[in-house]
């Protein structure tokens, strides 16, 4: 009996030399497609970094990103330059830590060997809402009968909260761009002060209405300055476009008023 070598793929002794064509043929056949496909993937994120609209510096392989990479200087601090350290507080509180036991045997520890020192900065606990009771006077001029209402500095003339309270929120909503929402959502959160987000909308109405004498005076030097710069920021207010001003006049424009 003559020994059979054996053969690779689908070919085998009782397979006719037609038919184990036409199988490798067919499996030649699945993988050229498959390839073809991984080409065609792989021609379609190619154009993400080869068309018109690509600049020149981000295309890949391209001769001007390796020039401008190479010249351009490292990032960071250059050799040499002299370290900084944060500058350490002077602590207004000191705190004693001790054990007196040991606390894998029990024993006594006595006096320690040596102290460490750590000084720590740290945000204190929100502090809790105060209520201030004001008890305006009312009186009647008693030679032109106008009638005339004691005021404090701290004390609105509208709603039952503070200055404190009506900036904070203003701060929230326009410099840091949180919604009323979760602006209302922070006060209960840090202070315990359950407030809904329209009285928030009309912490900000009030705090407008305080500070309009201050921005018609500066409005008025804005109007009188000799020198004026003048630039403009877009930002959106509940989803529509709205524009910051920025106005730079001179310094002896700015001192007057």
């Amino acid at each position: 009996m003559q020994g059979v070598t054996p053969k690779s793929g689908f070919e085998c002794s009782s397979c006719s030399p037609v038919e184990e064509l036409e199988e490798q043929i067919e499996e030649l056949e699945e993988k050229l497609a498959l390839k073809d496909e991984k080409i065609k993937r792989l021609h379609k994120k190619l154009r993400k970094y080869r068309n018109p609209h690509t600049p020149s510096s981000k295309r890949r392989g391209s001769s001007k990103s390796k020039s401008s990479s190479s010249g351009q200087e490292k990032r960071g601090r250059k050799k040499g330059h002299e370290g900084t350290t944060r500058e350490k507080p002077e602590p207004e509180q000191t705190i004693i830590v001790e054990e007196e036991n040991c606390p894998e045997c029990g024993s006594v520890l006595g006096e320690p060997e040596e102290i460490e020192s750590r000084v720590l900065e740290d945000i204190p606990e929100p502090e809790p809402v105060v209520a201030k009771e004001y008890k305006l006077g009312h009186y009647e001029c008693s030679d032109c009968g106008e009638e005339v209402v004691a005021s404090h500095p701290d004390c609105p003339e509208e709603g039952r909260f503070g200055k404190n309270v009506l900036v904070q929120a203003t701060l929230l909503k326009y410099e840091e761009r949180i919604p009323y929402r979760k602006v209302s959502d922070l006060f209960e959160w840090q202070y315990n002060l359950e407030v809904s987000p329209a009285s928030v909308l009309d912490f900000v109405r009030r705090t407008s209405d305080w500070l309009q004498p201050e921005y018609e005076k500066i409005w008025e030097r804005v109007q009188n300055s000799d020198v004026l710069y003048v630039d403009e920021t877009g930002m959106k207010v509940n989803g529509e476009q709205h524009w910051i001003w920025a106005f730079t006049g001179s310094a002896s424009s700015q001192n007057q008023g």
